[in-house]
């Protein structure tokens, strides 16, 4: 119940009416927001998807037009980005390891940068790069909008 008192504040659901006891009663319209923000978040995170329900309920419908063109345009970029980290995956992995000279090691920092960078999500959506040499997990994306 804190997570929809909480939307409500946040104004991506409409104000509750209130018993004469100051219940919060919630209806159809809550339920809708709840579930469309919910929805939105998955895509386009969860402050992304609070400034797309809040421009419905406020009727800016160009605003929201305008939102959601431009979390498709950034999902585009991301999926494009990953689809060339995964031809590269594919691309190295194809090669041959038999050349191996001592300038091609790694230290425990550099690897730790490897480490690092390959446990970083792309912010927009929900995926891992586990697909792409098993280098993360899906518990290491954290999806956000811009």
């Amino acid at each position: 119940m804190q997570l929809v008192r909480n939307l409500e504040r946040d104004g991506v659901l409409p104000p509750a009416a209130r018993t004469a006891a100051g219940h919060r009663t919630y209806g159809e319209a809550h339920l809708h927001s709840t579930l469309a923000y919910r929805a939105l978040a998955v895509g386009v995170g969860p402050s992304g998807a609070k400034e797309i329900v809040r421009s419905v309920h406020r009727g800016l419908v160009t605003e929201v037009l305008a939102r959601l063109d431009a979390a498709h345009a950034q999902l585009d970029a991301e999926r494009a980005e990953l689809r060339r980290a995964e031809q590269a995956a594919r691309a190295i992995s194809g090669e041959p390891i038999t050349d191996v000279r001592p300038s091609d090691s790694m230290g425990v920092a550099e690897l730790g940068l490897v480490r690092m960078y390959s446990t970083l999500s792309v912010p927009g959506t929900p995926r891992s790069y586990a697909t792409i040499g098993n280098a993360a997990t899906s518990s290491s994306t954290r999806p956000m909008f811009r």
